[in-house]
């Protein structure tokens, strides 16, 4: 599945093919469903809503006739809400907010189009940590508060972008 997620980004480039930026990826909203068809009335369905910060270093190696490849390490923080249901709506579980530790590593490839424009074209792992939901709202089984959805937040991005160098 390929979806477009926008952010903002402000860097500086060094003058030794290093360049850093601050970057904060608007909020996205995924909803995830597992389960069994043993138990068809135990599906999850998991709603994550995540945005984040990150601070990312750039490492631009020059190949000629205005490409260059490049590396990125970023580490900064995500905010993520979960909740969901299980079975039909009626059965929640609460909502629980979080803020977890964020990292990512990538690499790509830039050409310069302009003298100060920029074109990239990258991909990025990007690990957001385990997240979790609040307990079930409803009565299980056994009639207890005792369930929650967990998961762990990643994504695989591929970029495409334009830098402008004032």
């Amino acid at each position: 599945m390929i979806e477009a997620v926008g952010g903002q980004q402000l860097g500086y480039q060094f003058g030794n093919g290093w360049r850093s930026e601050a970057e904060y990826v608007f909020k996205k909203k995924s909803e995830y469903t597992s389960g069994s068809t043993t138990f068809a009335s135990s599906y999850n369905h998991h709603k994550v809503d995540a945005e984040r910060l990150m601070l990312n270093a750039y490492r631009d190696y020059a190949l000629g006739y205005d490409f260059s490849v490049y590396g990125t390490v970023g580490l900064g923080i995500a905010k993520v809400k979960s909740d969901g249901w299980q079975g039909n709506t009626s059965r929640q579980y609460a909502a629980s907010t979080q803020n977890n530790l964020a990292y990512a590593i990538g690499a790509g490839i830039s050409y310069a189009a302009m003298e100060r424009l920029n074109l990239d074209l990258g991909y990025r792992y990007m690990d957001m940590g385990k997240i979790e939901s609040g307990y079930n709202n409803f009565t299980n089984a056994r009639g207890l508060k005792d369930e929650q959805m967990k998961a762990r937040l990643v994504s695989s991005e591929f970029a495409l972008g334009v830098r402008y160098l004032f």
